[in-house]
C-alpha cells in the first residue's frame, strides 16, 4: 500500500511538472507571436499611438502638429522627417527635417524607455513676440486666477527641482548629434538667432561651435565640455577660436534690446547635484569669467573690464525655502566675498542677506575694483585691514520690522596717498564745477574771495537747524550713513513699488556734489559711499566745514546756488536775516529746487501737501528743542516771495494762510537720490 502511494505521488508530480513546462512553452510561444506580431505590424502601432498623443497634445493646446513620414526602425529605433509644430493660424513653433532616436532595448523590456541616442537635422525652433501677440505664451497662462497661488503653496521646490535635475542627466543620451540648428526669436523689429552648424555629445564629450547673431552684431563661440550622467554632473567652457578677437564683439541683441554690452573671453561653468536627503536638494554651481567687459549707462559712464569673475554657489532647497549657503564665494580680481542668502516662498515671504567680511588687506578692496568704475580714487594707496558686514532682513507681512546694518571696521587703517581726485581739497579753498547734461554751467569759487561765500556762523539758526531737519537731522552724530534714514527709504520704495524716497545724508549729497557726476548709475552710488567713507571715517575734515561747504554749493532754484544766491532770489535778505517760515521754505525745495514755482497754486498760495509739510518739519523741530513753544504755536505756513522769484509766480498776493486737507503724496520731497 505504502509503495502503491508513492508509486501515485511520483506520477503526479511529474505530470504537474508536466503541465508547467506546457503552459511555460504556451506563454514563450504567446509571447514571440505577440513579438512578431508587434514587429509585423509595429509602424501600424507607432503611427497608431502616436498619433493619439498628438491628439491630445493638440486638444490641449493651440497648435497644430504635421509629419511626412514615421517609422520603426528594427526594435528600438524611430525615425521622422518633416516635423512642424505650428501655433494655431499664427506662427511656427519648430521645423525639423529628419529626426532619430534609439532606445536602449533593455530599458523597453522594462517598460522604461531611455533614449540611448538622439539626431536631427535641420532643426528650427521659434521664439516670437509682437506688441498684439506672440506664439508661446499659452503654454504658461494658468486656467484659473487661483492657480498660481495653489501651485506656490503646493509646490514642494526640493522635489520639483531634484525631479528637473533627474530627468536631465537620466533622459539625456549618451549619443547626441544636431546637424544645422537654429533658435530664433523675433520681438517686434529685433531679432536674435543662434545657430550650430554642428553639436554632439559623445563618450559624455559636448562640442559644438556657435553663431550669435542680432540686427547689428555677430559673434562665433565655441562650446566644450562633459556631462556625467551617473555623478548628476555638467562642465562645459564657451570661448572663441580667436581671443583677441572676442573681446572687441559685444553678445548680440542685448545691447539693441537692454543697452547692455557684454563680451568674455572665456566662460567656464560646473553643475553638480551633490545630494538629495531628508528632503533638502543641496546643488553645487561654479562660474568663472575671464577678461569680462560690459557696460549700461546705469551702471557706469564707460566700458567696465574685470579681469577674472569667479561665482561659487552652494545651494539648499527646501520644500518652501531657497538659501545660498555662506560657503559660497564671489571673487572678483583679488576681492573675495562670502554672501548669505534665504528666500522663504511661502506661507509668508521673507528675505535674509548677510555679508561678513573677516579683516583683510584693504588695498585688495582698491586693486580689485575696475578702474573704469571709481575714477576718483583710481591710484589711492592705502595700509592696514578691513572688516565689513551687512545684515539685510525683510519680511513681507512685518515689512515695518525690515532690518538694515553696514559697519566697515578698521585695523591700523592709513591713507598713505589719495587717488586722482584730492579729496582733501573740501578743506581749503577750490572752484566747484557744476554740469547740467554734461555741459558745464556754473563756476563757484569756495573761497573767503568770492563775496557771496558765507561763514557757518553768518547762516541763520533757523535756517540750518531746518535744513538739518528735513535732510539729516543725525548729520552731527552719524559718521556719514543714517542707517534708520536708509532703512526707511526701502520701506517707502517696496510700500510704492517704486524709487519713492532716498536715503541719503548730508555728507553723501556733498560728496556727490563736489566730487561726483549727477548721473544716476550704481557705481556713482557706491564710489559716492566709498569717498564719504574715507572722509568721515579717516579725519579729512571736520563736519563744520562739511556743513559749510555744502550751505555754499547746494542747488537752490534755476541757476541758484548756495545759500546767499538763494536768500537774496526768493526774499531780499541775507542768509543772516532768514526766519522761520522763510528757514522751512528753503529747506523744504532742497530735494527740487527746480520745481519751487509748482509749490504755489496759481493764486500764489502754497499748495496742501507744502503746508503738510511746513508742519512735519516745524513739529520735528520743537521736538529737538531747535524752536520754542511759542513759535511752534505761532507759526503759520505762509510765505512772502518778496526776492526774483516772484516773478516766475506772478503773485499779486502775499502772506495768505492756507487751511486745506493735504496729501503729502503728491510730489517727492525725499529723493536724494
Amino acid at each position: 500500500m505504502y509503495y502503491k502511494d508513492y508509486y501515485y505521488r511520483k506520477i503526479s508530480k511529474r505530470k504537474r511538472k508536466q503541465r508547467l513546462i506546457r503552459i511555460i512553452i504556451l506563454l514563450l510561444l504567446i509571447l514571440c507571436l505577440s513579438f512578431i506580431g508587434i514587429f509585423i505590424f509595429k509602424n501600424r502601432i507607432f503611427k497608431y499611438y502616436f498619433s493619439q498623443s498628438i491628439n491630445k497634445i493638440e486638444n490641449k493646446y493651440p497648435i497644430k502638429i504635421k509629419f511626412r513620414n514615421c517609422k520603426f526602425i528594427g526594435l528600438n529605433t524611430i525615425f521622422l522627417e518633416n516635423l512642424n509644430i505650428r501655433s494655431y493660424g499664427k506662427y511656427n513653433l519648430l521645423d525639423i527635417k529628419k529626426i532619430k532616436l534609439e532606445f536602449d532595448f533593455f530599458s523597453i523590456l522594462l517598460l522604461n524607455p531611455q533614449i540611448k541616442l538622439f539626431e536631427t537635422e535641420n532643426l528650427s525652433f521659434y521664439i516670437i513676440k509682437t506688441h498684439k501677440d506672440n506664439n508661446f505664451d499659452f503654454f504658461f497662462k494658468p486656467k484659473t486666477e487661483e492657480q498660481p497661488k495653489q501651485y506656490l503653496q503646493n509646490t514642494d521646490y526640493a522635489y520639483f527641482v531634484n525631479q528637473v535635475v533627474k530627468t536631465f542627466f537620466y533622459n539625456t543620451p549618451e549619443y547626441v548629434s544636431l546637424v544645422n540648428s537654429n533658435i530664433n526669436l523675433k520681438q517686434d523689429s529685433l531679432f536674435l538667432n543662434v545657430y550650430s552648424s554642428f553639436f554632439s555629445i559623445k563618450n559624455h564629450n559636448i562640442y559644438s561651435k556657435i553663431n550669435i547673431s542680432s540686427k547689428n552684431n555677430s559673434t562665433e563661440l565655441l562650446i566644450k565640455g562633459k556631462i556625467i550622467n551617473d555623478d548628476n554632473n555638467l562642465c562645459f567652457s564657451i570661448y572663441s577660436d580667436d581671443k583677441k578677437e572676442v573681446s572687441k564683439k559685444y553678445f548680440p541683441y542685448l545691447q539693441e534690446k537692454y543697452n547692455l554690452k557684454f563680451s568674455f573671453d572665456t566662460l567656464n561653468i560646473n553643475f553638480h547635484k551633490n545630494s538629495y536627503d531628508k528632503d533638502v536638494l543641496n546643488i553645487s554651481a561654479f562660474m568663472k569669467f575671464n577678461n569680462l567687459i560690459f557696460f549700461h549707462k546705469r551702471i557706469a559712464l564707460e566700458d567696465v573690464f574685470i579681469k577674472e569673475l569667479n561665482v561659487n554657489i552652494n545651494t539648499n532647497i527646501n520644500a518652501n525655502s531657497i538659501e545660498i549657503d555662506s560657503t559660497s564665494e564671489i571673487k572678483i580680481n583679488k576681492l573675495t566675498f562670502n554672501p548669505y542668502v534665504s528666500y522663504q516662498i511661502y506661507p509668508k515671504q521673507s528675505i535674509v542677506f548677510t555679508i561678513n567680511k573677516p579683516f583683510f588687506n584693504a588695498m585688495d578692496l582698491f586693486t580689485s575694483f575696475p578702474k573704469e568704475l571709481f575714477q576718483n580714487l583710481r591710484g589711492i594707496e592705502t595700509s592696514g585691514e578691513l572688516n565689513y558686514r551687512l545684515f539685510f532682513k525683510y519680511e513681507q507681512a512685518k515689512l515695518d520690522s525690515l532690518e538694515f546694518s553696514s559697519t566697515v571696521k578698521t585695523k591700523k587703517f592709513k591713507i598713505l596717498k589719495l587717488g586722482e581726485s584730492n579729496i582733501n581739497k573740501i578743506n581749503g579753498s577750490f572752484v566747484h564745477h557744476v554740469y547740467e547734461n554734461d555741459k558745464l554751467v556754473r563756476e563757484l569759487d569756495v573761497s573767503d574771495n568770492n563775496p557771496k561765500y558765507v561763514k557757518l556762523e553768518n547762516i541763520s539758526k533757523y535756517l540750518l537747524d531746518a535744513v538739518l531737519t528735513s535732510e539729516d537731522g543725525q548729520f552731527f552724530w552719524h559718521r556719514g550713513f543714517n542707517e534708520e534714514a536708509f532703512r526707511l527709504s526701502i520701506i517707502k520704495n517696496i510700500k510704492e513699488k517704486r524709487f519713492a524716497r532716498g536715503g541719503s545724508t548730508i555728507s553723501m549729497q556733498l560728496v556727490k556734489n563736489v566730487f561726483l557726476n549727477r548721473n544716476k548709475t550704481i557705481v556713482r552710488k557706491l564710489e559716492e559711499a566709498l569717498i564719504v567713507w574715507l572722509i568721515e571715517n579717516n579725519n579729512i575734515t571736520n563736519k563744520k566745514r562739511m556743513l559749510e561747504v555744502y550751505f555754499n554749493i547746494i542747488e537752490w532754484g534755476p541757476n541758484i546756488y548756495g545759500v546767499s544766491e538763494a536768500a537774496d532770489y526768493y526774499f531780499n535778505k541775507t542768509p543772516q536775516n532768514i526766519d522761520l517760515k522763510e528757514g522751512i521754505f528753503l529747506a523744504c525745495i532742497v530735494p527740487n529746487p527746480k520745481n519751487f514755482k509748482y509749490y504755489f497754486d496759481k493764486n500764489g498760495f502754497l499748495r496742501p501737501f507744502m503746508v503738510d509739510y511746513y508742519k512735519f518739519i516745524s513739529k520735528k523741530m520743537f521736538s529737538k528743542e531747535y524752536i520754542t513753544k511759542e513759535e511752534y504755536e505761532e507759526l503759520l505756513p505762509v510765505v512772502n516771495i518778496r526776492g526774483k522769484a516772484k516773478e516766475l509766480l506772478n503773485i499779486n498776493t502775499s502772506d495768505v494762510i492756507l487751511d486745506h486737507k493735504t496729501d503729502i503724496e503728491k510730489i517727492n520731497l525725499y529723493n536724494n537720490f
